[in-house]
């Protein structure tokens, strides 16, 4: 089964290299490779290039991919065991983002694009982890790892089910604003969104310690 799940990640990171090379003889010799804050090139260079961003970004995710799926075999509390599925939907779902996010990196380099599409993507990717993350059992490598967490399963699942829908809400709400905002305030929205979904659910979490031990 790990094989399979292997084939398939791989097989969906190849599909923008397919899409690279279809398009490579409509492509100028030189295109954008950086992108600044306002969404705008600022540095070109040999379309080759995109080969190496493209290539990073796929090893990237197969290797995040990889250790997901290993997890359950190295986790001593054992628990991961019987979140092998939900852990799959996660790797899964990094790998799309990734592929997702190449092809977008191809289509950037010769058409002209805002950059919010990036952080859209981001919110739907939060959106989607917030949808497995009150799945995912009591763990060290995945989830809200606190020390009250990690001592109280109760207030393991209690904490995840909260974060679970400050997340998903969260990402829903992340890409609507990528898209509706001036592109000059989406990056700030985007870091404040982030902070406040790590600290409300911390914030919980502890509160939840406080109140039940």
């Amino acid at each position: 089964m790990m094989s399979r799940n292997l084939i398939l990640a791989i097989g969906i990171l190849c599909i923008p290299f397919i899409y690279l090379a279809l398009t490579w003889g409509s492509m100028p010799d030189q295109v954008a490779l950086h992108f600044g804050a306002d969404g705008q090139p600022d540095r070109y260079g040999p379309k080759s290039e995109l080969f190496i961003a493209l290539g990073i970004i796929s090893a990237v995710g197969l290797l995040a991919f990889g250790l997901i799926q290993w997890l359950p075999t190295i986790d001593p509390k054992k628990n991961l065991e019987t979140s092998s599925t939900t852990l799959f939907k996660i790797g899964f779902s990094l790998v799309v983002f990734m592929a997702i996010l190449n092809i977008y990196i191809i289509y950037s380099a010769t058409h002209a694009t805002e950059g919010r599409l990036v952080f859209v993507l981001l919110g739907a990717f939060f959106a989607v982890l917030g949808n497995l993350l009150h799945s995912v059992k009591p763990n060290y490598f995945i989830g809200m790892r606190l020390p009250w967490t990690l001592e109280s399963e109760a207030n393991w699942r209690a904490t995840h089910q909260f974060a679970s829908r400050i997340w998903f809400g969260g990402g829903i709400a992340i890409a609507i604003l990528s898209l509706l905002l001036p592109l000059k305030w989406v990056v700030g929205v985007f870091l404040v969104s982030v902070v406040l979904l790590t600290v409300v659910p911390a914030v919980y979490s502890y509160r939840y310690f406080k109140q039940n031990g």
